[in-house]
């Protein structure tokens, strides 16, 4: 059993505690745990496009794609008061089922609804609904951190507004999907593809709730800089790569404690070429990447240790001409 106590300061506050029970009948394949904290603000994003003033013009111009904050010193923006209770279910050490059942007390200031009218449901201060998730996971891969053989695949239904509120009434529905497959072609030469969707039913989402393309893990390479929003999203993405350096020990004698002063370590060089779209129904002039096909493809390396630390260096190209270099501490597919 863990009794779990989080704590984060800054602009972006969080604090939570959590108690988790792994089994709670014989055959040991329940569990069950739950939660509640606080998260509060004080620089938040408002929305993904804005009025900018362009000087040479002498006119104001919307700019799309890009996360635009809002930050105050004096306040909190955006607090969030959440609890939950969940339980899961493991058939073997392959396969989970993962249920939640949330409540989200949402309060905004006067400026974040000034900013962005369509930040939440009804142009609301307080936003309160109750939720629920359901997630399967199967995960046949080898090495979870940085996999190189198996395959995995999730799917996730999340509904947010039960009917309890109605003031105003959340309704939002989202139904995701991860499938990868890992594979060595021969030798020292690897190859693995991953595919990432979603679709929400629901017509209508404010900013709050909604999610496309260039959070956490879902973008497309060669588009790091930007956000694209919208209702529906697919991804694909694909890795061809060689091991340049088989996994190796380095030990290190200044350090006098042996669990500590060895390093295990391999370096991949890889070439990567990934599609993305995202549909949205809002006027394109907010969100212009949206509603057309993304290409990005590049060359990466990256480093890997078997203390769960991956580092990986990209230059990646975009259909637009746009090229970079560009650092990230997670796999890539």
């Amino acid at each position: 059993e863990k009794l779990i106590l989080f704590t984060r300061f800054g602009y972006d506050q969080k604090y939570e505690l959590a108690y988790v029970i792994p089994y709670i009948n014989r055959k040991q394949t329940w569990g069950m745990g739950f939660a509640g904290g606080l998260s509060q603000n004080h620089e938040i994003a408002y929305n993904s496009y804005d009025s900018v003033y362009n000087y040479e013009e002498g006119k104001k111009k919307l700019e799309g794609n890009r996360e635009f904050y809002y930050k105050s010193e004096t306040e909190y923006p955006k607090k969030e008061i959440f609890a939950y209770v969940e339980a899961y279910h493991r058939k073997g050490i392959h396969n989970i089922n993962w249920f939640k059942l949330g409540y989200t007390d949402l309060k905004l200031t006067d400026s974040v609804l000034i900013l962005n009218p369509d930040y939440s449901f009804g142009n609301a201060k307080v936003n309160k609904n109750l939720s629920f998730f359901y997630k399967y996971t199967s995960d046949y891969r080898d090495y979870k951190q940085y996999p190189l053989n198996g395959h995995y695949f999730d799917i996730t239904l999340d509904k947010k507004g039960l009917g309890v509120f109605n003031n105003p009434n959340i309704n939002t529905l989202s139904i995701q999907t991860n499938i990868r497959k890992y594979l060595n072609i021969k030798g020292r030469l690897f190859f693995a593809s991953g595919f990432s969707g979603k679709i929400s039913p629901v017509n209508h989402q404010p900013y709050y709730y909604i999610r496309g393309l260039g959070y956490g893990r879902d973008f497309v390479r060669g588009y790091e800089y930007y956000v694209i929003d919208g209702q529906h999203y697919g991804l694909l993405k694909n890795n061809l790569k060689f091991e340049a350096v088989k996994m190796r020990e380095r030990t290190f004698g200044f350090i006098p404690w042996e669990q500590f002063n060895k390093l295990y370590y391999a370096i991949y060089i890889n070439l990567f070429a990934d599609l993305g779209y995202a549909s949205d129904n809002r006027p394109e002039a907010y969100n212009p990447l949206s509603n057309q096909i993304l290409i990005g493809y590049g060359i990466g390396i990256d480093f890997v240790t078997y203390y769960d630390f991956v580092v990986r260096f990209e230059y990646s190209f975009n259909k637009m001409g746009e090229s970079g270099f560009f650092i990230h501490f997670m796999p890539p597919i």
